[in-house]
């Protein structure tokens, strides 16, 4: 957002429709407010949930990939969005996968690991320019299913993840530069599948998740050298979060816990250097929420609670207060990670709006 002046008293400001929240002298805009927009965007060509979405930055496209249209087939499919809704399938994943990861850096997204059957996972990542040219690189370390990357520095990193179908989470992180090298790192704090993941500009923070027997509360920081510079807990443990930055550090929403998924409320808030501040709490529990950084605001949106799903966006500033909430156009709860952010506009995609629908439908969120 422009810094804008706010005059002296020579020259002093005439504010014009105070409604919208700008300012004006002698017809030039020199203050203007936070705007909430949000619209319809371009739909998906097929329904589905359990994707992957990653904006690549400096070629303002956003790439969405893989995913499962009814829970028992699985895509290959790779779509390539333009800030302007223009749909185009480009080069498919390397073989049809869905709960996979992906996140951009720079000139390129990055897909990892994922399900390609009931039983069955790959280490295969996938590297695309902003063209939707595919490259196959090094592989992740393990095979998995349901883990998290987040773009740090000048590197993507892949942490997590079910190494089988059935049991067997992991604690590896990869991290991925613009040439697609692999660098090994020190394992996350824990064992752990459907993680949160955020970073901020100096920190990548992996979270919470489930590892088959319980819902640790460990939180796991590192550095843009790839260093782990710490560990902590939380206090609640949670699979399903919604994670995202917010100011200096990075904030876990919700989520459940139990095999009969006891939703919760709670937002934990890490800093960089791992000082845990508790969040005012989501205005329902409910899990498999998203969360974005916009311009200075997180937004934490959607989500499945006990009774029903939800519209709701609930905003949070930098310092932790809690502001207006609004309300999404879809009810929808984003199974995976399908949406991310590129230009200070947030891009949803598909996801659910019922346990057995599916949707094809995306919308897009700013704060300018």
């Amino acid at each position: 957002m422009p810094i804008y002046a706010y005059g002296i008293k020579r020259n002093p400001l005439f504010w014009q429709g105070n409604k919208i929240g700008k300012a004006y002298r002698n017809g030039t805009l020199v203050y203007q407010s936070f705007q909430w927009a949000q619209a319809a965007f371009t739909s998906m060509s097929s329904v589905r949930d359990y994707m992957a979405a990653a904006a690549v930055p400096n070629g303002n496209v956003i790439l969405v990939a893989g995913g499962s249209t009814t829970g028992s087939d699985y895509l290959s499919l790779v779509e390539r969005f333009t800030e302007a809704g223009v749909r185009s399938t480009v080069n498919a994943l390397s073989r049809a996968v869905y709960h996979l990861a992906g996140a951009g850096n720079g000139s390129k997204a990055f897909f990892g690991g994922g399900g390609y059957s009931s039983l069955s996972n790959t280490s295969n990542v996938n590297m695309y320019d902003s063209a939707g040219v595919r490259t196959s690189v090094t592989s992740l370390y393990k095979s998995v299913r349901g883990n998290r990357a987040t773009s740090l520095g000048s590197y993507v990193i892949f942490g997590g993840g079910r190494i089988s179908a059935l049991s067997g989470q992991t604690a590896v992180a990869d991290a991925y530069d613009q040439n697609g090298a692999r660098t090994r790192m020190s394992d996350l704090a824990v064992e752990a599948y459907e993680s949160g993941a955020a970073s901020t500009t100096t920190h990548a923070i992996f979270g919470f998740g489930w590892d088959r027997n319980s819902w640790p509360t460990y939180v796991t920081l590192y550095n843009t050298s790839l260093v782990r510079t710490a560990t902590t807990n939380g206090l609640y443990g949670r699979q399903g979060v919604g994670t995202a930055r917010s100011g200096n550090g990075v904030l876990f929403a919700g989520g459940y816990y139990s095999t009969s998924q006891v939703r919760r409320d709670t937002v934990e808030h890490f800093d960089t250097s791992a000082v845990r501040t508790l969040y005012p709490a989501l205005s329902v529990a409910k899990n498999n929420a998203g969360a974005a950084y916009i311009n200075g605001k997180t937004v934490v949106f959607g989500g499945s609670s006990t009774s029903a799903v939800c519209t709701t966006v609930e905003v949070y500033n930098d310092s932790g207060v809690k502001e207006a909430s609004r309300a999404m156009q879809t009810a929808r709860y984003m199974v995976g990670v399908p949406y991310d952010v590129l230009n200070g506009t947030l891009y949803i995609f598909g996801g659910r709006t019922t346990s057995s629908v599916y949707l094809n439908t995306a919308e897009t969120i700013s704060y300018k």
